[in-house]
């Protein structure tokens, strides 16, 4: 049986995680462009990620390469990413 949840509801898995990456993945998901499939990571978004977690911008930065070399984000173009489809495909 497979079980599968929303990764970003307000009792996100993300969230209880203890990985930061984890942590700022939930926040990236909330300002994903669902139609498009793009996060802008502009610094409006990455401030307000930063404020919720109580990050730097240069601990974000390492968080978001983190994100890119698990292949959880992927380079859309110059400060825009897609999700990873493992994250966004039905089950």
């Amino acid at each position: 049986m497979v079980f599968y949840t929303s990764l970003d509801v307000s009792d996100s898995i993300l969230l209880k995680s203890t990985d930061t990456g984890f942590n700022a993945l939930y926040y990236i998901l909330l300002q994903v462009d669902r139609e498009n499939n793009i996060w802008h990571a502009d610094k409006i978004n990455k401030k307000h990620i930063c404020d919720k977690l109580n990050l730097t911008s240069s601990s974000l930065e390492k968080i978001i390469y983190s994100l890119k070399t698990r292949e959880l984000i992927i380079s859309a173009a110059r400060g825009k990413y897609k999700i990873s489809e493992t994250l966004t495909q039905d089950y």
